[in-house]
C-alpha cells in the first residue's frame, strides 16, 4: 500500500523541513515541548501512515535499549535490529525517529538541507549513513 495523495503532499513538506539543525534540535530536546517544526515532522513519522513500513519498538535489554520491529503476525516475537544498544530510552527514541525518516526517503546533509541526488543515481549507491558524534549524517559515497 502506498501513501495517500494527502500524505504525499505532507511528506513533500516534511522533506523540506528536515535539516541537520532540526535533527540536532530533536536530539537535544527528547521531551516536549518541542519547536513547531519538530512537532510537524514527528507527528508525520509517528503516525506511520504507510502500513508497509516497519513498526518499530524499543526493547529494554540488560545492557541498554535496543530497537526492534514488530512481527507482522499478531502475537509474534519482535525482531531486534542490529547490535547497537542505546544507553538511554531517549537515545533509542531518537534513533527510531531517524529510522522512520529514512524509511520515507527523507535525507539531510550537515548545513545544506535535504541531500540531493544527481539524476539517475540510486540512493543506495549515492549515499551511505555514517555515525558521527552520536548522530546520523548523510555523506556522499
Amino acid at each position: 500500500m502506498a501513501l495517500t495523495v494527502q500524505d504525499e503532499v505532507i511528506l513533500a513538506r516534511i522533506k523540506s523541513l528536515v535539516t541537520a539543525a532540526l535533527i540536532e534540535r530533536a536530539a537535544a530536546q527528547p521531551n516536549p515541548p518541542y519547536p513547531p517544526d519538530v512537532v510537524e515532522v514527528m507527528a508525520f513519522v509517528r503516525r506511520n501512515p504507510d502500513p508497509d513500513k516497519p513498526r518499530y519498538l524499543i526493547v529494554a535489554t540488560g545492557d541498554g535499549f535496543a530497537i526492534g520491529v514488530r512481527s507482522r503476525e499478531r502475537g509474534g516475537v519482535p525482531e531486534l535490529l542490529g547490535e547497537v544498544r542505546h544507553r538511554t530510552r531517549d537515545e533509542a527514541e531518537h534513533a527510531v525517529f531517524l529510522r522512520r525518516l529514512r524509511d520515507y526517503g527523507v535525507t539531510w546533509c550537515a548545513g545544506t538541507g535535504p541531500c540531493r541526488r544527481s539524476e539517475g543515481e540510486r540512493e543506495s549507491e549515492a549515499y551511505r549513513w555514517v555515525r558521527k558524534r552520536g548522530r546520523s549524517w548523510c555523506r556522499r559515497a
